[in-house]
């Protein structure tokens, strides 16, 4: 299992491109890094040739939408990680620091900044990056990430009660766009409620 942060700055990625004289991904593809127990966190930058590689290899990543945000990357080079997941990749979200931003924020902002780019995600996509796709960077889709018959019960149930999570019409959308932490009523833990009310 191999984690690491790659791609979160910019001038970085470009500095570590020029010592190896090729794009990143295609050397560490070389070098037979890349493979579906490798998680790079932020990949800010993913040049043409380097998809098929991080497609093939099956090679998962953590977008961490505010850290892109607040570097001012959009600006310099527009996250194709919408792109990819649309391509079959695996992508999660992430915060990368608990001072840039709740977990709750990360699925609505890269709901938001997906369209940004121009591969506008529809919710059940970013629902999907939250969890089966962190399940699956964490290595732990088998047992998390999707309410089936063996896996654990990790659940968070909203309340009706909160203006934003009415009318109810388009559930996926509204857990995406407007029913952040402060909504959730109850929480599961492995089958175990841990909060209520």
């Amino acid at each position: 299992v191999f984690n690491s942060h790659i791609g979160y700055d910019i001038d970085l990625a470009e500095q570590m491109e020029k010592r190896w004289r090729k794009p990143r991904f295609e050397h560490l593809a070389e070098l037979g890094v890349l493979d579906s127990k490798t998680t790079f966190v932020h990949m800010n930058l993913i040049r043409d040739v380097e998809v098929d590689p991080i497609l093939r290899s099956g090679t998962n990543s953590v977008w961490c939408p505010f850290a892109y945000a607040s570097r001012s990357t959009v600006l310099r080079s527009p996250t194709r990680l919408p792109e990819m997941k649309r391509k079959g990749a695996t992508v999660a979200l992430g915060t990368d620091s608990a001072r840039q931003s709740s977990a709750g924020d990360a699925g609505f902002l890269a709901f938001v900044m997906s369209a940004e780019v121009g591969t506008g995600l529809v919710a059940e996509e970013v629902l999907e990056m939250q969890t089966l796709g962190g399940a699956r960077a964490a290595g732990l889709d088998g047992v998390i990430g999707s309410i089936e018959v063996g896996k654990r019960a990790d659940i968070v149930v909203r309340s009706s009660r909160y203006a934003e999570n009415a009318p109810g019409i388009d559930p996926a959308h509204q857990l995406i766009a407007v029913a952040h932490g402060g909504t959730a009523d109850t929480v599961l833990v492995n089958g175990r409620v841990v909060m209520r009310d």
